[in-house]
């Protein structure tokens, strides 16, 4: 759970700071995640009935990107975490039909990597 500690020094300052005082932080870059979210809004994919409150959603998502401070990850986490997943959604493509399967170049397609990385990630999870 996030706290006030959490929130962008900037925003900290205007909230629990000087009242007159007026803050304008720096521009800084979008995340990847914070560009995915912005990207999703041309096409909502719920149905229309239901976009108010898809977009309401995505409004406090962008807060809770902005507001408050990025967590600082481990990239080395991050990558095998990705691998991970990678290997288990090749597990699952490859179980939907085991007599015909995909070629390693279309599995690498699929899960967004090479199929060499592919190949060499698959065989050091799977051995």
């Amino acid at each position: 759970m996030q706290s006030e500690a959490d929130l962008e020094p900037a925003i900290r300052r205007v909230i629990f700071g000087d009242k007159d005082e007026s803050v304008v932080a720096p521009a800084r870059p979008m995340s990847i995640q914070q560009r995915d979210v912005v990207a999703s809004l041309a096409e909502p994919p719920v149905a229309k009935a239901a976009q108010i409150l898809w977009y309401q959603s995505k409004a406090l998502e962008l807060m809770a990107h902005f507001l408050f401070a990025p967590k600082i990850r481990n990239f080395l986490h991050a990558a095998k975490r990705v691998a991970r997943e990678r290997v288990e959604r090749v597990k699952e493509l490859l179980a939907r039909d085991l007599a015909n399967p995909p070629a390693l170049e279309a599995l690498g397609q699929e899960v967004g990597c090479s199929q060499f990385y592919l190949s060499r990630i698959f065989r050091a999870k799977l051995g």
